[in-house]
């Protein structure tokens, strides 16, 4: 597993967290991040954080892959917009789930992974997040 870490001042709900994607097997990745990010758990101060569904339809669905180097890309997500695809298909079909982060929390611990295709994801990375 591949961690990175974080630090900011404050909760400010336009903070960007930076999501830092590796390669792995795929040549391209997605240029938005709600198809790019795989999200597998979220825990504020130790607590596990649950997605709930996003029921809101996108006007703009932008399912582009652009090609990935051998460095790290980072996608940056507003704290107050963290929406990803559970699941969406080629076709334009989607599920989406947004993650609510307590507002005060210290320590925000995301575990994802880069999606290389609707049915396929990279391997796990760790981002923690910390106030101080």
């Amino acid at each position: 597993m591949i961690r990175f870490r974080t630090t900011h001042n404050d909760w400010d709900p336009n903070l960007e967290v930076p999501f830092v994607i590796v390669k792995g097997n795929a040549d391209k990745i997605y240029v938005d991040p709600i198809w790019g990010i795989n999200v597998e758990r979220v825990l504020a101060d130790g607590k596990a954080v649950e997605p709930v569904p996003h029921p809101v339809r996108l006007d703009d669905v932008n399912m582009n892959q652009i090609p990935i180097g051998m460095e790290p890309f980072v996608y940056l997500v507003r704290r107050l917009s963290l929406v990803f695809a559970r699941s969406f298909t080629a076709a334009g079909e989607y599920e989406l789930l947004k993650y609510n982060l307590p507002e005060k929390a210290k320590v925000v611990l995301f575990e994802y992974r880069l999606r290389e295709t609707p049915e396929t994801a990279g391997p796990v990375l760790t981002l923690e997040s910390t106030l101080v």
